[in-house]
């Protein structure tokens, strides 16, 4: 195990290299390493091969994308960086937040905690959820100790009521019952 760990920080470091120094500190390893953009966006990219609706399916592909992004800016040392890194942008949350009031707009008011599941694709939304819930710790973990641009903390939040609201959306869409 501990060779295939060595390993796989071996192939992480050559990645960084590639883009320019990298955070090395042992407080930085445990939020940049477990989030590098990649399972949130496998998570999303499940929804969005089950999604029908084309405009929900655009938007998750550019959740997917900002993931990534997300993945870079944390990982790399911005100051040392040897190429142009991709950007986040307050229009990012705000899309996710105007998403989510349209959403609301049509969805009955809560009155109890939703337990997840009633359909595979509303489970994929609550487990997306909790995967970018877990996410959001890791960077605000980081950022007591490294610099974190806060937009990102922001995006992962609302990102995960975005996956919550979907759920809910969805569950209405199929008239499938929120079990309290």
């Amino acid at each position: 195990l501990a060779d295939f760990l060595g390993g796989f920080r071996g192939l992480l470091g050559q990645f960084l290299d590639f883009v320019g120094d990298h955070r090395e500190s042992l407080a930085g390893f445990p939020g940049a390493g477990s989030f590098d953009g990649g399972v949130e966006s496998q998570q999303v990219g499940l929804l969005r091969d089950r999604c029908d609706e084309p405009v929900y399916q655009n938007l998750l592909l550019e959740i997917q994308d900002r993931l990534f992004t997300m993945g870079s800016l944390l990982a790399a040392d911005p100051g040392k960086s040897k190429m142009k890194l991709p950007e986040l942008h307050e229009d990012d949350v705000l899309l996710l937040e105007n998403t989510i009031d349209k959403m609301n707009e049509t969805l009955p008011e809560m009155r109890f905690f939703v337990l997840p599941g009633g359909n595979e694709t509303v489970s994929f939304c609550h487990i997306a959820r909790c995967v970018c819930r877990r996410a959001e710790r890791s960077i605000t973990y980081l950022s007591e100790s490294e610099p974190v641009d806060g937009l990102i903390i922001r995006y992962i939040n609302r990102l995960s009521d975005y996956l919550f609201v979907y759920g809910r959306k969805i569950s209405m869409d199929l008239n499938i019952h929120e079990a309290p």
